[in-house]
């Protein structure tokens, strides 16, 4: 799955980006959609198959920027991503420690259907508050700090040439 992140920035971002016409991104979609039909074997996992799946959806979808995916909330959390990744599961301790989750007991599924909602956003709002913070306390620093170090680093040795 990794190799094909990597396989996709190069697509979509590369210099040499590789132009597939439709008829092309057809035969793919209609291989992996056949691949994930037929029995699985151990030589090729249904995991690649989604993965590759995936890969034809975004290549397909490339030229098209949604208002639903590309807002203002979406577009910050694609900023805080990193730190919101390191740190919500520090999050999900401490709401957990302080017993801010399952407010209510559930009883039957609508209820555990809200409790789920309502865990999700305390969880989501709190680690967006605390990843915000850290974001712009430390990490965006700490950037701006390895830039002016890398430029020093180059320099000299741009010097020596």
């Amino acid at each position: 799955m990794f190799a094909q992140g990597i396989v996709l920035y190069y697509l979509l971002y590369g210099k040499d980006s590789i132009k597939m016409s439709s008829k092309q991104l057809m035969v793919i979609s209609i291989t992996l959609l056949v691949g994930l039909a037929a029995p699985q074997t151990q030589l090729v996992p249904e995991i690649f198959y989604y993965g590759l799946a995936f890969l034809v959806l975004v290549i397909a979808l490339r030229g098209i920027r949604s208002k639903l995916l590309f807002n203002l909330f979406f577009l910050y959390i694609g900023e805080i991503s990193y730190t919101l990744y390191l740190s919500h599961w520090a999050v999900i301790y401490f709401v957990r420690k302080f017993k801010l989750i399952n407010l209510f007991s559930v009883y039957n599924e609508p209820l555990a259907v809200g409790n789920f909602i309502l865990n999700y956003g305390i969880i989501l709002t709190f680690s967006i508050a605390i990843s915000t913070l850290l974001h712009y306390t430390i990490e965006r620093p700490m950037q701006t700090l390895g830039k002016k170090l890398s430029k020093k680093r180059v320099k000299p040795a741009l010097d020596a040439v």
